[in-house]
């Protein structure tokens, strides 16, 4: 048992520890929605196709930037001045490449079972199934730098070999959030895609604990400090997790390695 909580408790650890080297990335949400909000604003009045696109390239590159952050966070690096724009841009460049494809599949689930309402199940069903087996591609295209099929292929393996490991640990962090949300807290996720995930996961939290009724202020801190850990847990998991097999995982932890 104790080899199977190791991983999750060595990420724990190191999320803490990128959290008081990174606490300046806590800020960054602040100034992404200011940059959201002004680009929604401008692509609202291109609209349709080329409005959404250039939000979602907004929103591409603000992820990719945050990770940046949650990357050096992990790894117990600093990003230079001149390393936020370069880095940001060759990490969007890495994604890009992987989430295009999930895109093409989540618009053919759609145009395929959307517009039935009889087979709604059947695309939140293959929507959700995605998003479990495309999970750590965030962390495998930050990390590994995997990049289009690889990436994917990396996660269908990972998950496969990992799966409890990887989504327990997870569960049980955000369980107060599940609690909050209860059976509701599927529809994003279902909905969605693994794109989103930072997005999701950020208004699960800030619902979760400006819902419980705190000042604005305070939950806006909080919140932003919760989103933080959480990917720096999921950053330092997917390393534990990929160092070795299971078996040597055990191994070590038993030595107290």
């Amino acid at each position: 048992m104790t080899g199977e909580l190791a991983p999750a408790l060595a990420a724990l650890s190191s999320a803490g520890t990128a959290l008081k080297r990174g606490w300046p990335w806590l800020l960054f949400p602040v100034l992404y929605f200011f940059i959201l909000s002004f680009v929604s604003s401008f692509a609202g009045l291109l609209g349709g196709l080329a409005g959404g696109f250039i939000v979602g390239i907004v929103q591409g590159l603000m992820v990719s930037h945050y990770l940046l952050g949650v990357r050096a966070g992990v790894k117990r690096e600093r990003v230079l001045k001149e390393e936020h724009l370069s880095g940001m841009f060759e990490l969007f460049l890495t994604l890009i490449n992987s989430l295009f494809i999930l895109f093409i599949v989540s618009f053919l689930v759609s145009m395929l079972f959307g517009s039935n309402p009889d087979l709604h199940w059947v695309k939140a069903a293959v929507t959700l199934s995605v998003f479990l087996i495309c999970n750590p591609i965030l962390e495998i295209a930050t990390f590994r730098g995997d990049s289009g099929m690889d990436a994917i292929h990396s996660s269908f393996e990972f998950v496969r070999d990992n799966f409890l490991q990887w989504f327990l640990p997870q569960l049980i962090l955000l369980s107060p959030v599940i609690l909050f949300f209860g059976s509701r807290i599927i529809y994003p996720f279902a909905n969605g895609s693994i794109s989103s995930l930072p997005e999701i996961i950020v208004g699960l939290i800030a619902s979760a604990v400006l819902g419980s009724g705190i000042p604005a202020f305070l939950g806006i801190i909080l919140t932003s400090v919760l989103t933080y850990l959480f990917f720096a847990f999921r950053g330092a998991l997917f390393l534990e997790l990929s160092t070795g097999s299971r078996r040597q995982r055990e191994f070590r932890a038993k030595m107290g390695l």
